[in-house]
């Protein structure tokens, strides 16, 4: 605690107060971010702590509530087909209404996070100024409600730096001197909020803006432990284990050099003096650095931050001297030296290409690591490329600051652009509009462009390489001039394409095509051209142009700019999830290939940028604990026949009898019961038509259930039921139970099933069976829908859930599973008698989604 003199905190006050549990009050403005953090780490905080959540509310609906305007709740819902919004829909959707506690006293933190202003979008009544979200499926007359509210679209960085900085100001009238603790929403594993990376370093900002304000950090994919996966979405969520929180909160109170994260990056100006010296007072030159940005959105000009040419900024306090012969690249590239080595590298003795005229202070970081969910053996290869790829335009961590590299690497900072339009609007002006023009030109002479599977196109893709004999970077190597015969043949066949297992790791190859009558591939008729390829090979958070290559008679009709812009825009656009986590798209060096060629980057959107990697991530497939199950540790066994085994032998069975009265209260306890109003029947037809337009019956074994008529759903309250619930009820299942780990997505089941139901459990689903299996109590068909993360910890555990089952098992797997496991599709009945299952056997696999996880599949069982 302070000494009086600095009102009730000091600037060193969370570390104190976490340490002695002294927090007891907390204010969070934030969403799950900072919930989690507080309820999974509550030996942090004191055993009688409170808290106080404003949730779903950006920043500019709580300055407006602090200056007497809001939206009420007739507004808000009058527009609504409410019948269309789930439980969960409400409550998130009424959150804006809950906006008091904004003013609780006698508070001992502060804890605010990036995700809702990330998030929402406001509309604004065009009248009374009243602004409020929400999602427009839900409107009864969109058209009419356009004439009276209009879209405001997204905050910007920097309002959203202005506007917490007046909450905090608001909070501390209240609360003088209340440390605040800043979260970055980790995004990495959500598809949709990838474009607005920048909110990352929200904290950052706030903490060089305000005093006693502590940033969480901004955490690595490879630091993050991912829960409840797929929960947003196939192979997404936006919830993490207690122990990432925990680290956001470590960082937080703890600013030694190990724990520093990258700074929200600020262009660096080069020095003005001779390089050496100046990097020798790199020291100086960190303390410079302005921060504008505040400055600017506290004197109300809105200025968006700079992403174009960015360099890290160290944490404060944490300047040091680096030698530049010795320093080898920091085991974390967010090491505290970063932009001092950022210094010395344009200056160092003999590095002629590495000049601040041409770098600018670009600087990418590129790493290998990512969603270790995916990852298959292929990605252990992956890895192993990628430092043999780049090796002579990466500095890799190990490496000595005196390696001198080959090239620059020619990049686009995918990050910068909030979407396609954007990039294309900010390029545009780099050739005056001709290569936008030359796209469109081509795509008007009927040229398109989609991925396609190489082995299908072999003739097209030799016609191509032979088309020229020079190109701009010289004439054509001898690996590009094989025969059909050489590149393995024309098919005979087709050969569908096949999209990869793992979606931060792959070899994806887009082409160029036209519409040509009666054109072949060897025997299969095609009916297209292939015209120009890109190569695309993704290495974690950079994606490669491996190669590009297109046919020299068609090369006059712009068809590479048009591959090239097509290229972009499918890598950003927000539902392709093997984009997802991705930072650059790199086409070689900025040096080669010659004038012509840089010229040809530089107009489609390419800079040079000083590259510096990492393959310590490494890939190893990653079980996730997700349901907080703890396997107790084995105790050795006394000796058979002695007193203490007869000893043991009665606890035991003590323990078993009181383990079945256990179990069966917790079944008890863990069923939730339908309220008499949950939903009327219109209501739930009209949801249940909203999940069937979803739902596929040809994925599910639907010929089993005429003689299923008790039924346990687990794990079902992904996606509102579509992979499972929908088909019971529809096939006239008599009697099904459901079950779910979150209580939110049990109450979503009762608002569209309703008592088509006949029981809900909300908890663990491996403590049900086994209440279920203590009760005596089995069905005649279990199904059992785990994310792909948990899928073979069900699998090593599938005895607990056949004791229950009589007739059928209905489980999901995937190929990484099955890897996971040790077994395969083909080998999977093998696998189950060696488990000595009894009578079960694995009957049939129904593919589910080819592209998740090495394939996802329901695997039926049969008893008997």
């Amino acid at each position: 605690m302070s000494d009086g003199n600095e009102g009730k905190h000091n600037a060193n006050s969370l570390a104190g107060l976490v340490g002695r549990r002294a927090i007891r009050r907390i204010l969070v403005k934030g969403d799950c971010c900072s919930l989690r953090l507080i309820n999974m780490n509550l030996d942090c905080f004191a055993e009688d702590v409170e808290v106080f959540s404003v949730e779903k509310a950006p920043s500019l609906l709580c300055t407006d509530y602090l200056d007497g305007l809001r939206v009420g709740y007739d507004e808000l819902t009058g527009n609504l087909r409410l019948a269309r919004l789930d439980a969960v829909d409400h409550y998130y959707l009424s959150s804006q209404l809950r906006l008091a506690p904004l003013h609780e006293s006698n508070i001992d933190l502060l804890v605010m996070d990036s995700y809702s202003d990330m998030k929402f979008s406001l509309h604004r009544n065009r009248e009374s100024g009243v602004k409020f979200w929400l999602n427009r499926d839900w409107l009864r007359a969109p058209e009419e409600f356009d004439k009276c509210y209009e879209w405001l679209g997204y905050s910007s960085f920097a309002e959203a730096v202005e506007r917490n900085i007046q909450i905090i100001a608001h909070v501390r009238q209240r609360n003088p001197g209340v440390p605040v603790l800043v979260l970055s929403q980790p995004i990495e594993y959500y598809a949709d909020l990838q474009k607005r990376r920048e909110f990352g370093y929200l904290g950052a900002e706030l903490e060089r803006a305000l005093p006693d304000v502590f940033w969480g950090g901004y955490l690595t994919s490879n630091e993050l432990v991912p829960a409840d996966m797929d929960s947003c979405g196939p192979g997404e969520t936006l919830h993490f284990t207690g122990e990432s929180y925990r680290r956001m909160l470590e960082f937080a109170c703890d600013r030694s050099p190990l724990k520093s994260r990258l700074y929200l990056a600020r262009p660096v100006p080069p020095p003005a003096e001779p390089a050496l010296q100046a990097a020798e007072e790199g020291k100086a030159a960190l303390a410079s650095s302005p921060n504008d940005e505040v400055t600017a959105a506290r004197s109300g000009e809105r200025q968006a931050p700079d992403r174009s040419a960015t360099q890290p900024l160290t944490a404060p306090g944490d300047q040091q001297t680096v030698n530049v012969q010795d320093t080898r690249i920091a085991e974390s590239p967010e090491a505290p030296a970063w932009q001092l080595i950022a210094n010395k590298l344009i200056a160092l003795d003999g590095s002629e290409r590495v000049l601040p005229e041409i770098v600018e202070g670009r600087i990418a970081w590129f790493a290998h690591g990512a969603n270790t969910i995916e990852c298959g053996p292929g990605c252990k290869e992956n890895e192993a490329n990628f430092e043999k790829s780049l090796a002579a335009y990466v500095l890799f961590e190990g490496e000595p600051l005196s390696k001198v590299l080959g090239y620059h690497a020619a990049c686009i900072d995918l990050a910068g652009y909030a979407d396609y339009d954007e990039f294309e609007a900010k390029v545009r002006p780099l050739s005056k509009g001709n290569k936008s023009r030359e796209a469109r030109k081509a795509a008007s002479l009927g040229y398109y462009c989609k991925p396609f599977s190489w082995r299908q196109h072999i003739p097209d893709i030799v016609e191509i390489n032979h088309s020229k004999e020079e190109r701009s970077g010289g004439r054509m190597r001898a690996d590009y001039l094989k025969s059909v015969e050489e590149m393995g043949g024309a098919p005979q066949a087709p050969i569908p394409l096949t999209w990869p297992s793992c979606s931060y790791h792959w070899g994806i190859v887009l082409g160029v095509f036209l519409r040509v009558d009666g054109h072949r591939q060897g025997e299969v008729p095609t009916g297209e051209q292939l015209l120009g390829y890109i190569s695309l090979r993704r290495y974690g958070n950079v994606v490669l142009y491996s190669q590009i290559l297109g046919h020299g008679d068609h090369l006059q009709n712009s068809i590479m700019p048009l591959l090239h812009f097509e290229a972009v825009r499918w890598l950003l656009r927000a539902d392709n999830t093997f984009a997802k986590g991705l930072r650059y798209l790199m086409y070689g060096g900025w040096e080669s290939g010659g004038e012509d060629l840089r010229l040809w980057k530089k107009r489609v959107g390419f800079l040079p940028y000083f590259a510096v990697g990492s393959a310590r991530a490494r890939c190893a497939a990653t079980l996730l604990d997700a349901e907080g199950i703890r396997v107790p540790a084995l105790a050795s066994a006394p000796p058979q026949g002695s007193a203490a085994a007869s000893e043991a032998v009665q606890a035991q069975t003590a323990t078993e009898a009181s383990d079945s009265d256990r179990l069966a209260n917790e079944l008890d306890e863990s069923r939730v019961e339908v309220p008499d109003e949950v939903v009327s029947s219109e209501e739930r037809t009209e949801r249940l038509t909203e999940i069937r337009k979803q739902a596929n019956p040809s994925t599910f074994p639907m010929e089993i259930l005429s003689a299923s008529d008790r039924v346990l759903s687990l794990f079902a309250g992904g996606f509102g039921g579509r992979n499972d619930l929908i088909h019971l009820v529809d096939a006239g299942v008599r009697s099904i139970a459901c079950n779910d780990l979150k209580p939110d997505n049990v109450v979503d089941l009762q608002y569209r099933y309703g008592d088509l139901i006949a029981e809900y459990h909300a908890g663990d689903a491996f403590a049900l069976v086994d209440a279920y299996r203590a009760a005596g109590r089995s069905f005649t068909t279990i199904v059992a829908d785990p994310f792909t993360g948990l899928m073979p910890r069900v699998w090593s555990d599938v005895h607990r859930f056949l004791a229950v089952a009589e007739r059928f098992a209905v489980i999901g797997a995937s190929g990484d599973c099955f890897r996971e496991i040790g077994t395969s599709a083909e080998t999977l009945s093998d696998w189950l008698t060696n488990r000595q299952l009894g009578g079960w056997q694995a009957m049939r696999l129904v593919l589910r989604n080819a592209g998740l996880a090495g394939g996802v599949y329901w695997v039926v069982l049969r008893n008997g």
